[in-house]
This record gives C-alpha cells, structure tokens and sequence, in this order.
C-alpha cells in the first residue's frame, strides 16, 4: 500500500461546473499530447488555459500539467498560443495530482473537507489500468465507492474533518491516473 501523507491545502467549493471543466481537460489534454501532431496544438493551449481559468493547480510534487501542455503545443507550433490570464471565482479551485500506481496497489490520501460543502474527488485514468476510487470519513465509514467505469465522489461532509481517499489498481499493470480534489 502506498500512503500518502495528509495534502497540504483544504479547498472551497468552487461549483461542479468548474471542478467538471478540469476533469474534462485533463482527458483532453491527455489525448491530445499522445497525438502528438500539430494539429493538436491548439488543444493543448485550450486545456492548458481551462487549467488556468478554472483555479486548478497542481499539488505538491506535481507537474504543472497547464504549463507543461503550453510548452508541448508551442513545440509542435510555435509561435502561435495566446494566454489567457489566471482567473478564480472562488477560494482556491480544484487542485490535481499525478499518480503512478503498479498493479494491484492501494494510494490511500489524506485530505480535510469543510462542512457544508460539497466535496468532490475524480481519478482521471491517464493509462489502461483499472482504477477504483472509494472515501471513507473519520471513523472509517464508507462516503463513497466508484467502479472502474464512475471514478468520481460527491458529498456534502456533515463536519470538518480528514477523510481518506483510496485509489486502488485492480488490474495487472502499472497505471497513471490523475487525482482531482476540491
């Protein structure tokens, strides 16, 4: 098993149009790096700027994955991006992680959510490995489990507390997924 120590930032509810905006984008801009063409410079720089407009930011020891897509397009073609400035309607926005986990492991992070507010964990599977996502509160009671296919949670925590957010890799091989928090 894999554990992660406590995440360093508590996040507000930022509103599950923006939280759906940067799980979208991180399969897009997935993708669209796979491909590798020039074509897909303009979809790299539209996902790195939805990152960015949104609020999210990468959690500690994370790659910036808006600048890194930035810097991708603008070598397949350069010259041509425009950046959008930094915009956050709300406290902090969602924040994602990067996450290698070899088959048949178990992440388990720790992370604080405010009552009354909704609380929101996606796993964006990066490769074809099987992920299953589940939240357990305080007392080890089960908020929430997600299949391979539904790898999101939502809740609204009755109080402020740490929960714990297990990611388990039921297939045989290493897998690459991205955690997104808010």
């Amino acid at each position: 098993m894999l554990l992660v120590p406590a995440a360093l930032l508590v996040l507000a509810d930022t509103g599950a149009r923006e939280f759906d905006q940067v799980v979208a984008a991180l399969k897009t801009g997935e993708a669209a790096e796979l491909a590798g063409d020039r074509k897909q410079a303009p979809v790299l720089r539209r996902v790195a700027d939805t990152l960015v407009a949104a609020g999210a930011r990468p959690l500690e020891g994370t790659q910036d994955l808006a600048q890194h897509w930035r810097a991708a397009a603008e070598r397949v073609d350069p010259g041509h991006g425009a950046v959008l400035p930094g915009y956050r309607d709300r406290a902090l926005g969602p924040a994602y992680r990067t996450v290698t986990l070899p088959g048949g492991g178990k992440a388990v992070f720790e992370q604080v959510f405010l009552a009354g507010q909704r609380a929101r964990v996606s796993v964006v599977a990066v490769s074809n490995s099987d992920f299953q996502l589940s939240v357990s509160d305080d007392d080890n009671r089960q908020v929430c489990r997600n299949s391979v296919t539904a790898s999101r949670c939502e809740w609204v925590p009755a109080w402020t507390t740490r929960f714990n957010v297990n990611i388990l890799n039921s297939g045989p091989a290493a897998g690459v997924y991205y955690l997104v928090i808010q």
